[in-house]
């Protein structure tokens, strides 16, 4: 089965802007289901939805310390919408930029608050 993680980044100014990796191991690649700045429900945000088999593993698109983690929402019926906040890691660049990985599965985050990755 599919799911979308949800990559929201931070930006910075043109002349300020660092790398970001793509948050999968390498050799791999996935379907973008939804663009940042589209007219959908990313209108105006910097946020890909890409379609990932559940399992997946998700990497740090760039190093930092974890701001906060949720993992504790179950997960929807398959083809049913969720319900209430969605599982999510935060991740703070040493440059003040960060980055949100959400639609995680419940209880799979493998990082908590205050880790350096």
């Amino acid at each position: 089965m599919m799911q979308a993680l949800l990559l929201l980044l931070a930006v910075l100014p043109a002349q300020e802007a660092r790398p970001y990796r793509l948050p999968w191991e390498e050799g791999t690649s996935w379907l973008v289901g939804q663009g940042g700045m589209t007219n959908g429900s990313h209108k105006g945000k910097w946020a890909y939805d890409v379609m990932m088999p559940e399992g997946t593993k998700v990497c740090a698109a760039r190093g930092g310390r974890v701001v906060w983690v949720k993992d504790d929402t179950p997960d929807p019926p398959p083809g049913k919408a969720g319900t209430g906040r969605a599982n999510g890691i935060e991740i703070e660049h040493p440059d003040g930029t960060s980055a949100q990985y959400i639609h995680i599965k419940c209880k799979s985050a493998r990082v908590k608050p205050g880790d350096v990755v």
